[in-house]
């Protein structure tokens, strides 16, 4: 009687984890007690792994290990080794989250290898989460597939619950939707039937993150709000929820919002000791960096970031941290060495690991590099190398090589070549914008739209051409017409299509692993920032309209670089005896206002700066 009833207590503690793991902690330390007390090893085994899979839930993990491992060896100890090998399988989880891949991989086999039915089942989907977590989706979802129909055969409701919200995840991330939705539904069904509020609160945040990659980026932020309070409300943890959001706001161009979620994220993950996140985290501030041209923050947490990939055997991270490293160093100017040295191991792991525009972009930054250094014929090979996937592929892969092939022809002195591909990449762009799906893509693609810009203002300026100067200005205007919207289209048929695009686009993204039209004049009603953006001086169009018109010249405004905001606005001009007219100009903090009159008979088009900023 005593005897089964400890162990019964300490099984209460046990189904009260899942549900609550705030009063489990207590109730575990209860049956703990009464089974040292009764000297009863089963029991004790049992109340640890309650104990040790509540402190889990709430992210007490080096604590959660300690209560794992002593469940491990009391069940052993009292001869129940499928005791011992569920707390095996709890504690891979935990491992994986600590950065312990390899420790979380042997304990889950030695699971496997002891546990069937139902309870292998569970050890197999643990494994695909494992997996997945860990970049490995191909086998995490064999497991997955392995595990559902096994854990629905037997009854357990609870273990198809977790599974599904795991496979709903994977298929999200291949742009399946409809079967992600499917799993994450009858996830949350089940979940409510059995009252386990906390899981209904990370299936809220899952559903936002599914809904951010489906590009409703309201419904993403309602939902990550809302999985958010109720996560708390539970006393779970909400790092994985701004994981997301800051993810999510990057995406979208949204760089301090993005910041501030990024840093919640970190200190959250480091307070739950979910060594395994942070890192990516840290990678992604580097990446709002980047954006930012904040070149010492963006290489300081790349730095970051690459030591702690190091440490966790993650190749793939490891060479996305060392290509943000280098483009961070080589944008202020002092690229760093090691980074420097491990290029085009850099560039073979990306090539290899499904990142190719971050290959590209490696390549790219080689070739600055090889230039810095006196090896022309070094940067031009990497450009060639780049210049490649100009063809094929994603839109914004393909825009990228033709960004690399008009840096080739230009550097070999072909100024009509590279502007012929420098129109072809934006073209690529604004035929494809509204396809882009992956955060990296959306935050980058104005980039490299402004990137592409500068290629032809460049060689604009150079040769004196002041109608190719305006025509590429107007190009880079024409960029802020390509916002990303922040739903799904209202057709219906359109908005269930651009998934299946996206989809097509990743699918392109995995096989590629294995094996300019015009944009004319938008008048005068936005600023011409390109200058700005490409930091190619302060130049401008004179001449004269009506009866007196000239052709018109090119003269130096004021000094390149300097003080430039790139802030914009409209006005009305100031001249007494002309009709309202729009004037365009942008402000600086380092000289006084000018405006340009549109329509006046005389006019600039051009710079111009004053020391407020409205």
């Amino acid at each position: 009687m005593s005897s089964h009833s400890a162990v019964e207590e300490s099984r209460e503690a046990m189904r009260l984890a899942d549900a609550n793991p705030a009063r489990s902690v207590p109730a575990a330390r209860r049956a703990l007690r009464r089974a040292e007390r009764e000297r009863d090893a089963e029991a004790v085994a049992v109340a640890e792994q309650a104990w040790g899979h509540a402190l889990m839930q709430t992210g007490a993990v080096d604590d959660a290990i300690r209560h794992l491992r002593r469940s491990v060896r009391y069940g052993e100890r009292a001869g129940r080794p499928e005791i011992a090998a569920q707390s095996r399988m709890k504690m891979a989880f935990v491992l994986a989250q600590r950065g312990s891949t390899r420790s979380a991989l042997r304990e889950v086999d030695a699971a496997i290898a002891v546990l069937t039915g139902r309870a292998g089942a569970q050890a197999r989907a643990q494994r695909g989460a494992i997996l997945y977590h860990i970049g490995r989706l191909d086998e995490a979802f064999a497991d997955y597939r392995a595990a559902v129909p096994a854990l629905r055969r037997a009854g357990d409701r609870l273990g198809v619950q977790r599974t599904i919200v795991n496979r709903g995840l994977l298929q999200a991330e291949r742009h399946d939707f409809e079967a992600a939705r499917r799993d994450l539904a009858e996830a949350d069904a089940i979940a409510r039937d059995l009252g386990r509020e906390l899981a209904v609160g990370i299936i809220t945040g899952n559903t936002g993150y599914v809904a951010g990659l489906r590009g409703d980026v309201p419904a993403a932020l309602a939902a990550f709000e809302e999985a958010e309070r109720i996560i708390t409300g539970q006393g779970g943890q909400v790092a994985a929820v701004l994981q997301d959001r800051a993810a999510l706001l990057l995406s979208v161009g949204l760089m301090t919002e993005a910041r501030h979620a990024a840093e919640r994220a970190v200190e959250a993950f480091r307070r739950h000791g979910r060594r395994l996140k942070v890192p990516e985290m840290q990678l992604l501030l580097a990446q709002v960096a980047l954006s930012e041209r904040d070149w010492p923050t963006a290489a300081a947490h790349a730095r970051t970031a690459l030591r702690a990939f190091g440490r966790q055997g993650r190749a793939r991270w490891v060479a996305l941290s060392r290509a943000a490293l280098l483009q961070a160093t080589l944008g202020s100017g002092e690229p760093d060495r090691a980074a420097a040295r491990d290029i085009d191991a850099t560039v073979a792991t990306l090539a290899a690991t499904g990142r190719p525009l971050a290959a590209v972009q490696a390549r790219l930054d080689a070739a600055r590099l090889a230039e810095l250094r006196g090896r022309p014929e070094a940067a031009a090979r990497y450009r060639a190398e780049a210049a490649r996937v100009r063809r094929r592929g994603p839109a914004t892969l393909r825009a990228r090589g033709w960004y690399a092939e008009a840096l080739a022809r230009r550097a070999a002195g072909d100024t009509a070549g590279a502007l012929r591909a420098a129109r072809n990449g934006l073209r690529v762009l604004d035929e494809h914008h509204a396809a882009l799906a992956a955060s990296d893509l959306r935050a980058y693609s104005a980039a490299h739209r402004a990137e592409l810009v500068d290629v032809g203002l460049r060689i604009a300026l150079a040769e004196g051409r002041p109608s190719a100067v305006f025509e590429w200005a107007e190009r880079g205007r024409a960029s802020r017409l390509l916002v990303r919207p922040v739903r799904p289209p209202d057709d219906p048929l359109l908005a269930a299509l651009l998934p299946k695009l996206r989809a097509t686009t990743a699918e392109l993204d995995r096989r590629a692993r294995r094996g300019g039209r015009p944009v004319g004049s938008c008048a005068a009603r936005s600023s011409w920032s390109a200058a700005s953006a490409t930091g190619v001086g302060c130049c401008g169009l004179t001449g004269m309209s009506g009866s007196g018109l000239r052709r018109p010249g090119l003269r130096e405004l004021g000094p390149s670089g300097a003080g430039l905001s790139g802030l914009s606005r409209l006005g009305r001009c100031g001249w007494g005896s002309c009709r309202p007219c729009w004037v365009i100009g942008c402000w600086s903090s380092t000289s006084r206002s000018m405006v340009e009159c549109w329509r006046c008979p005389w006019w600039t088009v051009g710079w111009s700066g004053t020391t407020s900023r409205r």
